[in-house]
C-alpha cells in the first residue's frame, strides 16, 4: 500500500494500518491510502487530518477525518453526535494551548463539519 500526500509523515505504520481497518474488510481492491492534507496540525503532528482512500474501482472520494493525539486516533463519526463531542472536549482539554485562537476555531468548525463527499453520487 502506498501513502501519500503532505500529511503521510504525520502517521506511522500501525497508524496506518488502524485506518485502513476501520473501513474496509476487503483490503485487495484498496490500491493506496492518501492524507490529503492537513486542516490543523500542531507540535509532534497533534491536530485534525483529512484523509480518503482511492482504488481502481473507486470514481468517487469520501474525505474522512482523523483527530491525531499524542498517543491515539479518534475518527470523526457524524453518525455518533456524542462521541465526537467528547473526543473534541479532551483534545482541546489537553492541547489547546499549542493552537491560535483562529487555529481552534477552524479546527473545531472543520470537525463539526464531518465527512466531505467529492465526485457524482447517484
Amino acid at each position: 500500500m502506498e501513502i501519500d500526500g503532505t500529511a503521510a509523515a504525520c502517521f506511522n505504520k500501525e497508524e496506518v494500518k488502524f485506518l485502513v481497518n476501520s473501513h474496509f474488510t476487503n483490503k485487495n481492491k484498496l490500491s493506496k491510502v492518501l492524507f490529503l492534507g492537513t486542516e490543523v496540525s500542531g507540535k509532534n503532528c497533534i491536530g485534525l487530518y483529512t484523509y480518503c482512500f482511492t482504488a481502481r474501482t473507486m470514481s468517487t472520494r469520501i474525505i474522512h477525518k482523523v483527530l491525531k493525539f499524542e498517543d491515539k486516533l479518534y475518527l470523526v463519526d457524524g453518525d455518533n453526535k456524542t462521541g465526537d463531542s467528547l473526543a473534541l472536549k479532551e483534545f482541546l482539554d489537553k492541547y489547546a494551548t499549542l493552537f491560535s485562537k483562529d487555529e481552534i476555531k477552524r479546527l473545531t468548525d472543520s470537525f463539526n463539519a464531518g465527512t466531505k463527499f467529492n465526485g457524482s453520487f447517484l
